[in-house]
């Protein structure tokens, strides 16, 4: 798995941003902390903004949160193109 955004430590980020482990990405992502697999596929398929924390997967909300509102103004975009 590739990692996206690299970061020296964990320290630089506020800690109630900070989301550890895939299964807590998940469960931010898609409400289901068991959809860890869809989480190491959109890692090595798109470029979701996560990165290791040591061993463990981890993300900002607030990136997450800009990356999920990037995918939906692109929908809109091809949507309005469309018609």
């Amino acid at each position: 798995m590739e990692c996206h955004e690299r970061v020296p430590s964990a320290s630089h980020l506020p800690p109630e941003d900070l989301i550890t482990g895939a299964a807590s990405v998940a469960e931010f992502l898609f409400g289901d902390k068991k959809r860890v697999r869809s989480v190491y596929r959109l890692a090595e398929t798109t470029s979701i903004p996560i990165f290791k924390v040591g061993v463990q997967l981890s993300a900002r909300r607030s990136r997450l949160a800009e990356w999920l509102a990037g995918l939906e103004s692109e929908a809109a975009g091809q949507k309005h193109e469309a018609a």
